[in-house]
């Protein structure tokens, strides 16, 4: 599998594993090899299944969505306005972790009609080699200001 491109990728990935966990979950209850306190309240044979459904399809969402909006972005490479952008900072987001691997996110910022701009990259999966201060190309889109693309 592919590494996350963003956060919220990397929630969509995590809500697809738990997703089938809960559905068999309540199928494994309701063969009863998974049994629950008799004193409980409602079905997990029907609400973990349930459950199960609703968390994996919004995990295909969040899965989803940064692809779509990457494919959009990546339009604006030949169609965006240039523009330069100075970089702000290179974090390591050390709380995610893919394998034993964590990523690193730029965020920078730039004027457009002298108005200040900032934006940040994709989860980059290898230390970048641009530094705080460095300038860099972007490449925006003129009716939406927060859409942009850059490449690091």
């Amino acid at each position: 599998m592919k590494k996350p491109i963003s956060l919220m990728q990397f929630i969509g990935v995590v809500f697809l594993f738990l997703g089938p966990f809960f559905i068999i979950a309540g199928y494994l209850n309701y063969i009863e090899i998974l049994p629950t306190d008799p004193a409980s309240q409602g079905n997990p044979a029907i609400v973990f299944p349930i459950l199960g459904v609703v968390i994996l399809l919004i995990g295909i969402g969040l899965f989803y969505i940064p692809l779509r909006r990457l494919q959009k972005r990546s339009q604006l490479k030949s169609k965006g306005t240039r523009v330069t952008g100075i970089v702000t900072s290179v974090r390591e987001l050390s709380s995610v972790h893919w394998g034993k691997e964590s990523p690193f996110r730029v965020k920078f910022c730039y004027e457009y009609e002298g108005k200040q701009h900032t934006g940040r990259s994709n989860l980059l999966w290898s230390a970048p080699t641009i530094s705080k201060g460095e300038s860099i190309e972007i490449y925006m889109n003129q009716d939406k200001k927060n859409q942009y693309w850059v490449e690091i």
